[in-house]
């Protein structure tokens, strides 16, 4: 059978090319368009300007290589992207820091295409016996604009724009306060820990500091009474430990999820509190501490001195009077 028209539906190597560049031209448009792009690789860099980033009020995105992406997970992973998605971000601005020489590439990368480049300079030093500094000072001169953490690196980037903006991770901050989580075992208190866990994400500058209840087996970096001396707050499901932490002074938090019950004398006589939800999680950490634990042994009646009256008690009738 013939087909007349065979040779037409060959495209000639000059419709090849248009149609090359008509894709090209279609890929284009579903580039991925951002205000900022930034390359984190190092733990320097990606500690440094976390704080800038959570503060943005413009769309970005964020490309990881290297440790960065083990240390970004406050970031929003819609957000995140990874190497091979780098050609096809369209960046009104880059920023990288200088550790690698990947973070080279994307400002050569995004120089071609005229887009604006930044590199953030991590380190207080210019030059050291590390191979990070020959690799830094490569980087860095790719970058249209270099900012710097002090005054002092100045003189050593002469003819070069740059800019002192400080290092972000010293930004005075108040100090977050202790949580200290005193763990138990068994079904019920795995559940209490679950909700420990999702509520503690709803609290804002609160460090946590884990202790494990000797049945479990794991191990504590800790003892409970160092531990006790440096909580500003303590969690628990159901521990007794909770009152070693009041007689302390410190305020106590018990975790007592949906269809489980607890009470006890100290949250009757008001000198700790319970939260049982996710959503009152926060509200229950600063009810917490805000409670005013003061007289607690008065109001639980117990002997301050425990110690001498144990061995009273014990040694009554075998030593003399």
């Amino acid at each position: 059978m013939n087909f007349p028209f065979k040779e037409s539906i060959i495209p000639s190597q000059k419709m090849n090319t248009r149609l090359l560049w008509f894709l090209f031209g279609v890929c284009s448009l579903w580039g991925e368009k951002t205000d900022l792009l930034f390359h984190l690789h190092d733990a320097g860099e990606t500690y440094a300007l976390l704080p800038v980033i959570r503060q943005l009020e413009v769309d970005y995105l964020v490309l990881t290589t290297g440790v960065a992406e083990k240390l970004v997970g406050e970031i929003p992973k819609e957000r995140l992207r990874t190497w091979s998605d780098l050609e096809s971000i369209e960046p009104k601005k880059v920023i990288t820091g200088v550790a690698h020489e990947r973070q080279g590439e994307v400002l050569d990368f995004f120089s071609k295409r005229q887009v604006p480049t930044i590199a953030y300079w991590d380190n207080f030093n210019a030059e050291g016996q590390s191979p990070y500094f020959t690799t830094a000072h490569a980087v860095e001169r790719r970058a249209d604009l270099l900012l710097l953490p002090c005054e002092a690196l100045v003189a050593a980037f002469p003819e070069r724009p740059t800019r002192v903006v400080g290092h972000p991770t010293l930004d005075v901050k108040e100090a977050a306060k202790i949580a200290l989580w005193i763990g138990g075992y068994g079904k019920d208190y795995e559940e209490a820990f679950q909700l420990f866990k999702e509520g503690m994400a709803t609290v804002q500058n609160m460090a946590v500091l884990i202790q494990h209840h000797p049945k479990t087996g794991l191990r504590n970096d800790l003892k409970l009474s160092e531990a006790l001396s440096i909580a500003d707050l303590v969690i628990c499901h159901q521990s007794t430990a909770a009152f070693q932490a009041l007689a302390a002074g410190t305020p106590v938090l018990h975790v007592i999820p949906p269809g489980q019950s607890f009470d006890s004398l100290p949250l009757q006589k008001g000198l700790a509190k319970k939260v049982s939800s996710v959503e009152d999680f926060a509200r229950g950490v600063q009810e917490a501490m805000d409670t005013e634990v003061s007289g607690f042994f008065e109001l639980m009646g117990i002997p301050e001195n425990g110690t001498e009256s144990c061995k009273s008690a014990i040694l009554e009738g075998l030593l003399p009077d």
